[in-house]
């Protein structure tokens, strides 16, 4: 958007539903959005694997077209997953369907990171006590289901949330898949405080490890 008087489509990107900076929308050719990236990771690795979940996305739209159910389930699965539709609209088109695993397993990602981003919401306008015993009943309930997010933000907040419960209820296995969540979020060289941090939630891991 430049502000430039009567320049055409300056107001695309806000109409796409850009609302912040970074806004990244994958459009086909007449103008229609097949994803919208995730703003908070816009590495060249991340833009890439939206590529190829669109691609993915336009060969189950064949599929779906030709009358194939699974991939017009897969399809509204990758849909959501792009941001094209609502987790509302996927539950929708699912109930009453037969899911296979994995089709079980990718909604619950998606639920996961819907719940993360309510979660974000609520911490957003309150950070007392309350909000934050909140967000992490809310996480913990999710790793008990055995479903996180995916989500490049909601994935640092949910796993950054329960090392945090972990340390707190000595629970070394949660303490060792959040170390391992964090380690992933970050890549193999986190940056200088993220190092700090996963160094330090590492060594009570070891402390708890050693107690039993």
């Amino acid at each position: 958007m430049t502000r430039i008087e009567d320049r055409e489509d300056d107001d695309l990107l806000y109409d796409l539903g850009g609302r912040e900076h970074p806004s990244v929308f994958f459009l086909d050719a007449a103008g229609d959005v097949l994803a919208r990236h995730d703003a908070d990771d816009c590495s060249v690795k991340a833009l890439e694997e939206t590529g190829g979940k669109v691609a993915r996305s336009l060969e189950l739209r064949r599929k779906a077209d030709a009358g194939d159910e699974a991939a017009r389930i897969d399809l509204a699965i990758v849909r959501c997953d792009l941001g094209v539709i609502e987790l509302p609209d996927l539950e929708s088109e699912i109930d009453g369907k037969t899911l296979s695993p994995g089709q079980e397993q990718a909604v619950g990602t998606l639920r996961a990171d819907a719940t993360v981003s309510d979660m974000q919401a609520v911490l957003a306008k309150n950070r007392d006590q309350a909000a934050r015993d909140l967000v992490a009943e809310e996480f913990v309930a999710l790793y008990r289901k055995g479903t996180h997010p995916g989500r490049a933000a909601g994935r640092r907040l949910y796993w950054a949330v329960l090392a945090g419960q972990a340390v707190a209820r000595k629970d070394a296995a949660m303490l060792k898949d959040a170390v391992a969540g964090l380690k992933a979020v970050h890549g193999a060289e986190p940056p200088g405080k993220a190092a700090e941090e996963i160094a330090e939630l590492e060594a009570k891991l070891r402390e708890l490890e050693a107690a039993k």
